[in-house]
């Protein structure tokens, strides 16, 4: 269950610096600590089976964090970060969280959140999906040869993994506003998270 590729992790190598968040969400030092935290955590949750309808609860809580790749093609991440999302399994209406801590494709530390709203738990017998939007603004982002303040628009879909829901993966999809543009362009992207 590979989402995030080896081209993608090794575009990251090179980069540097640090971002914080107003959120509880993870912090990384660079880049390649956020390429390191999601190729450690994909082999983790490599052979775990999709989540059964009951092994994912119907009350209690748990709090799953981990890591998110966004651009213009899933070989391309333009900005990656940290996620965290808190699930309350009796109520949809109490599923929150977000990404911060990101870094653009020239390495450089990028200012901004992007929060989830509207998520809810889609129900199955063999699949049970975790489903919202996730929106933000982020500043300075590199896009071609010059640095703009990127509005993303997306919508979030992750598939609940392993006997206790012990993990989330999957993939977003959207658009990104560039300031001072008028453009708007598509955005695709994937995040592994872990049961905490």
């Amino acid at each position: 269950m590979k989402f995030v590729t080896a081209t993608a992790l090794v575009s990251l190598l090179s980069a540097c610096g640090g971002a914080s968040t107003g959120l509880d969400i993870p912090t990384f030092a660079n880049a390649l600590a956020v390429a390191s935290a999601s190729g450690g955590a994909l082999e983790r949750i490599d052979d775990l089976a999709p989540s059964a309808r009951d092994q994912v609860l119907t009350s209690g809580s748990a709090e799953y964090t981990g890591t998110i790749f966004i651009g213009p093609e899933v070989d391309t991440p333009e900005v990656v970060g940290g996620m965290a999302i808190e699930v309350d399994f009796a109520n949809n209406a109490n599923i929150n969280g977000g990404a911060g801590s990101f870094f653009d494709a020239a390495g450089s530390a990028i200012d901004g959140t992007m929060v989830l709203s509207n998520a809810g738990i889609a129900r199955g017998d063999t699949e049970n999906r975790l489903t919202g939007d996730l929106q933000g603004r982020l500043s300075d982002v590199t896009v071609g040869d010059s640095e703009e303040d990127v509005t993303y628009d997306l919508a979030l879909g992750g598939l609940f993994l392993g006997t206790n829901a012990d993990a989330i993966t999957g993939g977003v999809t959207g658009t990104a506003d560039i300031a001072g543009s008028g453009a708007t362009s598509d955005r695709v992207g994937t995040f592994v998270l872990e049961r905490d």
